[in-house]
């Protein structure tokens, strides 16, 4: 009796069991056909002629037209997406190039900066004027003590931050004992003992030819032609962007270097006073 009873439960066991795993099955199965119909179809996003993103079903004929060359999605994509890559390519470099134009000026200036005021190949162009009279000292007391004038045109140009070569037309007229002039090129070399922006002194030196008619006033000299070798010491300041005040003193001697006689010639100082403008 007992026996039987506990086969009897256990078979009632086994199908209550069968019979729950079937509902389980079967409510998975239609919750995944819920889903299924439920889920989102399928969709392609394309590009507008303005940039602008648009999404559509895909169709058959879509799926066809991806595989075409000449499709509408190809056309799309080839005219729009290099306007925006020139455009974003335009816009990254903008930055760069400006940082890079920035860097260039400051390279310029700080190499101008290195350089100095004076460089070779600088130019300058000037005038100034000049007051002089004998030396006094004993060797040439018997002279005669000629007092000059002169107006002196000055174009330069710099070999290097310290050396200048220059012409200068200086027209020279004497006051006493008599009036007389000469004038004539002369060429002029100076060494600047600095390149210091504000105050440059330097050393000069130089000869010219004149054609005067001293030499019919004043007993030293013989001829028209006169060689006028010179040399002294002087100075620039700065008073402008490119412009010097410039000034000095120079010995100026004036004789025929014996090609005609007589030739015992003049010896006279001059003060200098000028301006120069750089170029």
């Amino acid at each position: 009796m007992t026996h039987n009873r506990f086969v009897h439960m256990t078979l009632r066991a086994s199908q209550l069991l069968s019979l729950a795993a079937a509902s389980l099955l079967v409510s998975h199965t239609v919750r995944a056909d819920e889903a299924t119909d439920n889920a989102a179809e399928p969709v392609m996003v394309t590009m507008g002629a303005e940039g602008e993103l648009m999404a559509a079903p895909i169709t058959e004929e879509d799926t066809t037209a991806e595989a075409l060359p000449d499709s509408k999605l190809v056309q799309s994509f080839a005219q729009t997406t290099p306007r925006f890559l020139l455009a974003d390519a335009a816009a990254a470099a903008a930055p760069s190039m400006a940082a890079s134009g920035e860097k260039t000026a400051e390279t310029k200036a700080e190499a101008t900066d290195s350089e100095g005021r004076f460089h070779r190949g600088l130019r300058e162009r000037g005038i100034f004027v000049s007051y002089g009279k004998k030396i006094p000292i004993d060797r040439f007391d018997d002279r005669t003590d000629v007092k000059v004038y002169q107006v002196v045109p000055h174009w330069g140009r710099f070999r290097n931050s310290r050396q200048e070569i220059s012409w200068e037309l200086p027209l020279i007229y004497a006051s006493s004992p008599k009036h007389g002039y000469a004038f004539g090129p002369t060429l002029m070399g100076r060494q600047y003992l600095s390149d210091n922006k504000s105050f440059a002194p330097f050393l000069e030196l130089g000869c010219g030819i004149v054609y005067t008619n001293f030499n019919e006033k004043f007993g030293e000299l013989g001829g028209h032609f006169q060689f006028s070798p010179q040399g002294g010491i002087g100075a620039r300041t700065k008073i402008s962007k490119n412009g010097d005040l410039v000034y000095g003193v120079r010995w100026f001697h004036l004789s025929n270097a014996g090609l005609d006689s007589p030739n015992t010639g003049l010896n006279n100082y001059a003060i200098n006073l000028g301006y120069a403008q750089l170029f």
